[in-house]
Formats: structure tokens, C-alpha cells, sequence
């Protein structure tokens, strides 16, 4: 009895210790990591040169604040059915006589697999951020599997084995339209334009990865000699960062603090410090952001292409508007196939808030048909935009043109019901053409949406006490 015993803890413990040796072997792959930062290179994430870098990088130390606990509002956004049946559609049912067959065949590397499967979901259910479909890979792959194991089984049962090397034409035909990149020149033609905007002798801060990531493959990798630093802002606390732009531009005055061995609450203030001194500090360097993020108060955020540009306060608005008109390259912009990528759709609406904002602007300064022609040209790159149509009525009603305010005000109704901002508007626009009834009802509206909107309630109290001179 002891030797069978002995003979079934063997049966079961080396096949377990070899799946755990083919685990862990594909990890040694970090020690290259050392390696490779002790040549510096331009991207030195984390620096993991000695023990301290190579941990906090390994852990992802600099992405805590996109990790919590998965929840159920978290599997709703992700949408994971979806994500499923757009990689495996039909087939994924076939991973269920997979998992009869490893259970008789395998039981092992079933375990094993739907162990890491469940891993998977765990840790990709907590982080946050939008391109969250690239880290289901693993989970795509062991279905992958489970989905071969299956036809197998059923495939050698029915004798039709010759029928799974027809199987990979139905993928094939089904997502080729959608995999097929020949005409998919948005993200260059992006990033050209980006380049195109940035001054030389600059710094630019980003916070979204279509941005910086293709800035970076052409100075690194196609060596453009542009002098210019593409910064990932919310990482600007890193060392290695401040490193790399004191060798691009050792000019640049910043604050010397380091990070390095300071608690993760203090790397906040230190981020804070070293974008206000490069701001503060170095006149002759300009310095942008793709984003509206805070800045000292010596300085405002101008429009240029799609993204800002930080100047001094005092800075003639309508000459540099007029100078640095937007310049977006991009080409077949009118294939819809294309246009249905949600990147695509991200850089589209890039182009088109670049537009918006210098309407803003140029509506601010009183010039109000250039930006009535600023907004046009942002509706032709994104016609969904209500915010768009809502900007442009105001312009309208400047020009006291109230027929085409009322037009651009319906549709951006149309496209957003709910949008509180536009029915107060809405009010105003009545009461300059006399119609009171119209103006309280959509005062009301507003305020049943938004029952805190301060323009709204304003409004209505000044109509309701009849006061009808000072409304605006």
C-alpha cells in the first residue's frame, strides 16, 4: 500500500513540478532588463539597473494609481462577452468539449490553464485604462487552446478531421476587413502632425499613449533630429526622465529633487515642482501638453494643432492664433471601414478639438466669423459633436443671427437630449426673441436635468419676477 501510494504522489507531483519549471522559466527573461538599461537608452522606464529600479518596474510600481480591487461596474465597461465573441465569435463554444477532453486527457494542464485564465481576468478587471482588450491576450490564447482541443474531440469522433484544416478560412473571412491595415496611415500621418507643431527646443507632456508612443518611434527609431522631449506626464517624476532631458537639453533649469526612494504620496509634489520650474524657469524653451492641465498662473494654455501650447499671460492672443493655424495630415478620412477604429475615432476627434478650441478663442477676442469658421472646420472632422453646435448658436446669438442659433441649438439637442448647458442657453436665446413661455420652459428643462445649474436658475428668477431686462 505505501508503494502504490508513493507511486501515485510521483504520478501526480512531477508532471505538476514540470508545469511549474515551464512557468517560471519564461521569467528569467527579466534579467535582460538590467542589461539593457545599463546601456541608457533614450527610454530607461524605471532605470532597472540595480535591485531598487528593477523591482519598482517588474511590480509596476509607477502605475499604482491605475490598479484597484475588480468590481462589477469595472466588468461592465470592459465588456468582456464583447471582447470575447469580436477574437473567437462562434467558436468559443468549442472550448467547452476542450475542457472535457483535457479533464480526461490532462488534468494537469487544465487546471493549470484555467487557473492562469482566472488570473488573468482578476488582475485585468483592476486595472484602468482604455485599451484594456491588449491585456485579455493571455485569455484569447488559452482559449485558443481549449477551442483546439475541442474540435479535436469532436473532429476525431465524427471522422472528419479533414474539416479543421478548413476552420481557420472562417476567422479569417470574417475579421480580414477588420485586421487588413493596408490603408490605416492615421496613426503616421498623427504623429507627422504632432511633429510638424512642436517647436525645436521644446518639451511636450502627454497623457495618452497614441500620442507619446508613435512621437517616440520616430525620434528613436527612424532618428528625426527634431531637439525636442516627449515627456509621459504623469511619469515626469521619474529620474530617469529628468536624465534623459538634461542630455537633450542641458540648458533646462528644473528643480534638482530626485524621487528615487521617496514614499509613492510625496511623487505628486515632486511631478509639481519640476513642470513649474521647466515652465517658470526656461523662456526660451517652449513647452506643451495634450491636455488642460495645471499650470502656473503666469502662464495660460493656447491651441496649436491638437494640443496646447503654454505662453506667458501677456501674450498677443489673436497673432499667435493667426500664425500657427492647425496643419493635419491625414488621408483616406472618408473610408467609413476605417473610421470605425476606435483610435481612429480618438485622433478624429483630436483634429477636431483643435478647431474647437481656437473658436473659443477667437469668440473670446470678439472675432466671432473666424470662429464661426473654426467650428465649421471642427464639424467637418467630427459632425457628432453637440458641444460644437452649442458653441456655435452662442456665436450666433452674439451676431444676434437668432434663426441659425436656434438651428445649431436643436441639433445639438438632437444629438444630446439631456444636455443641460444648451436648454439654459436655450432660454436666453427665446427671451431675446420675445418668446417667454419658450424661455421658462426651457429654463425649467435645464434645471430638471441639472437642478443646480446657476446660469438656469438665475434666469428663471429673473423671469419669474418679471425682472426681463437684466436676463443674458
Amino acid at each position: 500500500g505505501i508503494e502504490a501510494q508513493r507511486h501515485k504522489f510521483t504520478f501526480y507531483l512531477l508532471p505538476f513540478t514540470f508545469y511549474l519549471l515551464l512557468f517560471l522559466l519564461p521569467l528569467f527573461l527579466w534579467l535582460y532588463l538590467p542589461i539593457a538599461a545599463s546601456g541608457n537608452p533614450p527610454l530607461n522606464w524605471n532605470n532597472p539597473q540595480d535591485f531598487f529600479g528593477f523591482k519598482n518596474h517588474i511590480t509596476g510600481f509607477g502605475y499604482k494609481a491605475l490598479f484597484s480591487l475588480p468590481s462589477i461596474s469595472r466588468l461592465i465597461s470592459q465588456n468582456l462577452p464583447r471582447l470575447l465573441n469580436e477574437q473567437l465569435s462562434f467558436l468559443l463554444i468549442f472550448s467547452l468539449p476542450g475542457i472535457a477532453f483535457l479533464f480526461r486527457k490532462n488534468l494537469f494542464f487544465l487546471i493549470f490553464l484555467l487557473f492562469t485564465v482566472c488570473i488573468n481576468i482578476y488582475l485585468a478587471l483592476g486595472y484602468n485604462i482604455p485599451n484594456i482588450q491588449d491585456y485579455y491576450i493571455p485569455l484569447f490564447l488559452y482559449l485558443s487552446i481549449l477551442i483546439g482541443c475541442g474540435l479535436f474531440f469532436i473532429l476525431k469522433i465524427q471522422r472528419l478531421s479533414f474539416l479543421f484544416l478548413l476552420l481557420p478560412l472562417i476567422p479569417l473571412i470574417f475579421h480580414y476587413p477588420f485586421c487588413n491595415r493596408s490603408r490605416h496611415y492615421f496613426v503616421y500621418d498623427h504623429t507627422v502632425s504632432l511633429l510638424n507643431t512642436l517647436s525645436e527646443n521644446s518639451v511636450s507632456f502627454y497623457t495618452m499613449d497614441y500620442n507619446i508612443f508613435p512621437l517616440w518611434y520616430l525620434l528613436y527609431v527612424e532618428n528625426r533630429d527634431e531637439k525636442i522631449m516627449p515627456i509621459l506626464y504623469p511619469y515626469f517624476h521619474q529620474d530617469w526622465v529628468l536624465k534623459e532631458m538634461n542630455t537633450i537639453i542641458p540648458e533646462a533649469k528644473i528643480d534638482p529633487a530626485l524621487s528615487r526612494g521617496k514614499p509613492y504620496d510625496e511623487l505628486p509634489e515632486i511631478l509639481r515642482r519640476r513642470f513649474d520650474s521647466l515652465v517658470v524657469n526656461n523662456p526660451k524653451i517652449s513647452v506643451y501638453l495634450d491636455f488642460k492641465g495645471a499650470i502656473p498662473p503666469s502662464h495660460i494654455l493656447l491651441p496649436k494643432g491638437f494640443v496646447y501650447y503654454v505662453a506667458k499671460a501677456d501674450i498677443d492672443l489673436g497673432k499667435f492664433l493667426d500664425e500657427n493655424p492647425p496643419d493635419f495630415r491625414f488621408r483616406f478620412l472618408g473610408d467609413e471601414s476605417i473610421k470605425k477604429n476606435w483610435r481612429i475615432e480618438g485622433i478624429i476627434k483630436e483634429y477636431s478639438k483643435g478647431w474647437k478650441e481656437r473658436g473659443s478663442f477667437y469668440n473670446m477676442l470678439g472675432r466671432l466669423q473666424d470662429g464661426l469658421d473654426s467650428y465649421r472646420k471642427a464639424l467637418g472632422l467630427c459632425e457628432n459633436d453637440p458641444e460644437i453646435y452649442k458653441e456655435m448658436a452662442r456665436s450666433y446669438v452674439l451676431l444676434e443671427d437668432y434663426e441659425n442659433a436656434l438651428i445649431s441649438y436643436n441639433k445639438a439637442l438632437k444629438l444630446n437630449p439631456a444636455y443641460a448647458d444648451c436648454f439654459a442657453d436655450l432660454g436666453v436665446l427665446y427671451f431675446k426673441m420675445g418668446k417667454l413661455d419658450m424661455a421658462i420652459s426651457s429654463l425649467k428643462e435645464a434645471l430638471s436635468i441639472n437642478p443646480e445649474h446657476p446660469e438656469a436658475k438665475r434666469n428663471l428668477s429673473l423671469l419669474s419676477r418679471n425682472n426681463l431686462s437684466v436676463i443674458n
